[in-house]
């Protein structure tokens, strides 16, 4: 008497279980995160000091930014914090736009401990870049009027905190 054989399923992928339109997710985030990308850059590299933003307010002026007040808001939250790291935040998110396009395209799970050491890291070199940014470059017209330093509001604490324990080699080593 012959046994019945059965067919073994695809369950070796890990979004097979997963209903169709979760497929589909990382591809428009990709989307999403490019296109905040774009728009981030162009409102960074459009941004004029005159401008109303977060950290200061104008009236009545005609907005220069090209992405408009939505734009010079973001610009001015972005350089007003991270000074000219800020310019380095459409990067990061191209980057993370790549990495869910990779991990869709490899069928990658979502690994908990992996996301925890990469934003470990992300917090790392926004500390450490602003940091020596705020102690090693000029910080000119380029930013809103209020921040010391080219590392923005978080160069200048982290910056001075390092200075003050450190000193000026010690805070750049």
């Amino acid at each position: 008497m012959a046994q019945a054989r059965r067919r073994k399923k695809k369950a070796d992928k890990p979004f097979s279980n997963q209903p169709p339109t979760f497929h589909n997710l990382r591809e428009v985030m990709v989307f999403i995160l490019v296109t905040a990308a774009v728009f981030l850059t162009i409102a960074l590299f459009s941004y004029d000091q005159t401008d109303p933003g977060w950290s200061h307010a104008v009236s009545g002026s005609e907005i220069q930014n090209k992405t408009g007040t939505a734009g010079a808001w973001l610009a001015d939250v972005f350089l007003y914090v991270l000074g000219y790291i800020g310019y380095a935040i459409p990067l990061l998110i191209i980057y993370c736009g790549w990495r869910l396009f990779e991990a869709k395209r490899q069928q990658k799970v979502f690994s908990s401990l992996h996301f925890s050491i990469r934003f470990f890291g992300l917090v790392i070199f926004i500390l450490g870049s602003t940091g020596l940014a705020w102690g090693h470059i000029y910080a000119g017209v380029g930013l809103p009027f209020e921040v010391r330093g080219a590392g923005g509001v978080i160069g200048d604490v982290t910056g001075s905190y390092l200075n003050t324990r450190t000193g000026h080699h010690g805070s750049s080593l």
